[in-house]
């Protein structure tokens, strides 16, 4: 609940004004089937979780997810 808090938070900076940008990452692994984190550490994602935050801010960086 707290990472929802702060993504709607940053989310409505975002529509205040065009200098920030934000990338709902947390909405991205929610919609994921698979595996995105070790067992070992439920915090740090695996090497496809950041792959897949990777693939997401360089499509946000060039402007390809709008």
């Amino acid at each position: 609940s707290i990472i929802a808090t702060n993504n709607q938070t940053i989310g409505d900076l975002t529509k205040q004004s065009p200098k920030y940008s934000f990338v709902d990452l947390q909405k991205l692994f929610e919609t994921q089937t698979i595996p995105l984190y070790p067992l070992s550490d439920p915090i740090h994602p695996n090497e496809t979780g950041y792959q897949l935050i990777g693939d997401a801010l360089t499509k946000h960086i060039l402007g390809l997810n709008i």
